[in-house]
């Protein structure tokens, strides 16, 4: 039996912010990789506390951007 294999950017579609799971399943970085990008301001996001939160959109332009590299 064959998986259906999504393309990350049709991932959470009703959603207009992420946590950095979610975000890290549509770039299939970890967590803890995007926890770091976002302090680093290289993945703009709002902070609350410990909790971030990452527009989709910003992920999508993210993963468009490295798409584009290769």
């Amino acid at each position: 039996m064959s998986e259906t294999i999504l393309n990350p950017i049709d991932l959470f579609q009703d959603k207009l912010w992420l946590d950095t799971g979610e975000a890290a399943k549509m770039t299939g970085l970890t967590s803890q990789t995007i926890r770091k990008m976002v302090d680093r301001k290289e993945i703009p996001a709002q902070i609350y506390g410990k909790t971030r939160r990452i527009l989709r959109s910003d992920v999508i332009a993210f993963i468009k951007s490295k798409s584009n590299c290769r």
